[in-house]
């Protein structure tokens, strides 16, 4: 009898980590699919405008980031997962580059767009890695995780805050 209590209690504890573990996927799949969607968005509206190697740099700024997830805690519909991000700052290059070219524009310049692009290739170059935290917090909707604090998951991938 003992035996058979241990083995039953075995089973759910069994059952329970793994729908534990299922969920806690889900959550990263949720951050996973918006970092995905965030990144092709924001390459396709800098296609829309013109601005191909504003849009190549964040290819590159997405392809070379790297994400490490931490505590995921699950209550009900709701969840929060630690998230470290470490790559180039999007916006601080963004920023620099367009400074940079302003103060070099000239009567002269035939181009603005492609000076602009041309010095945040630069910048880009130049910029080195850093690593951002948050703690995002999710919401259940029909069996997916979706992020509800939009503006911590932009600074976290683009350094945007």
């Amino acid at each position: 009898m003992k035996k058979l209590l241990v083995l039953i209690i075995s089973a759910i504890l069994t059952i329970g980590l793994f729908i534990s573990c299922g969920e806690k996927s889900k959550v990263i799949e949720g951050v996973e699919t918006k970092f995905e969607d965030y990144s092709n968005n924001l390459i396709f509206s800098y296609l829309d405008k013109d601005y191909k190697i504003t849009a190549d740099i964040y290819k590159n700024i997405s392809t070379d980031t790297k994400i490490e997830y931490g505590n995921v805690n699950i209550e009900d519909n709701t969840a929060t997962i630690e998230v470290k991000v470490t790559n180039k700052n999007f916006y601080r290059i963004i920023q620099r580059g367009g400074n940079i070219a302003i103060n070099n524009v000239t009567h002269q310049t035939y181009d603005g767009l492609a000076l602009l692009e041309e010095t945040q290739w630069k910048v880009y170059n130049e910029e080195e890695p850093e690593t951002r935290t948050a703690t995002l917090e999710l919401i259940k909707y029909k069996d997916k995780w979706y992020i509800e604090n939009i503006e911590d998951f932009t600074y976290l991938f683009s350094g945007y805050y």
